[in-house]
């Protein structure tokens, strides 16, 4: 739990708390900012307007056809990063990422360092993928060797950008063409109106972390 019972810094070293919490992504915010981050996370939830909305596809398909009242009234941030950089331009394509300086800054298992990006999403615009590799390679964690960008998207062309495949490769990342679910998310359910043919697109980050070979990957 990200929650602790007292913002007392004695029993931690500086920024254990935070690096242990975060899985090492965060290792040098110190204890008693975390804390206060974590109390800032938890005063936000539920983080939503209607309880249970998420379980009401019809009323949450009806809520969304008026997407900017949802968005004000739901999901406000809950976590900020420190240093959050929008990579990609403004508009379409462009992405919010937390302090992607600190990417790559883990070793695995056997010791090797990797930089791992997964982009969620692209309808064939690829620059959020060529800043994230400009950038990664410029922070000192990340080289050509070692950088990987995989790109998932349930669509694979369109008359504007052509194939997917061929911007994102152009861009130095993968294409796949799926979407990604949670796995609570179901899709037995007329509410949502997806076609039979397009369900078996989606995959939980669990079925795509294995697939790709990337289950114990940093």
């Amino acid at each position: 739990s990200l929650r602790e019972s007292s913002i007392d810094t004695g029993h931690d070293n500086c920024c254990d708390l935070a690096r242990r919490q975060s899985l090492g992504f965060f290792t040098d915010v110190t204890t008693r900012d975390w804390l206060l981050k974590s109390e800032i996370f938890h005063s936000t939830q539920p983080n939503i307007q209607v309880p249970g909305l998420l379980k009401r596809p019809f009323f949450l398909r009806k809520t969304m056809e008026k997407s900017a009242k949802f968005w004000e009234e739901n999901f406000d941030p809950e976590f900020t990063c420190y240093h959050e950089r929008r990579l990609g331009g403004l508009g379409d394509g462009g992405k919010w990422v937390c302090d992607p300086h600190r990417i790559g800054q883990l070793s695995n298992d056997d010791g090797t360092r990797t930089c791992l990006v997964y982009s969620v999403g692209s309808n064939g615009n690829a620059h959020f993928e060529e800043s994230v590799r400009d950038v990664l390679l410029k922070n000192g964690h990340c080289t050509k060797e070692n950088l990987e960008i995989h790109t998932f998207d349930l669509k694979a062309w369109n008359e504007r950008n052509g194939e997917f495949k061929d911007r994102v490769e152009e861009a130095g990342g993968t294409f796949h063409n799926w979407g990604i679910k949670t796995g609570a998310f179901s899709f037995n359910t007329t509410d949502y109106k997806i076609p039979k043919n397009l369900r078996l697109l989606f995959k939980t980050f669990a079925e795509t972390f294995k697939e790709l070979g990337h289950s114990n990957r940093q």
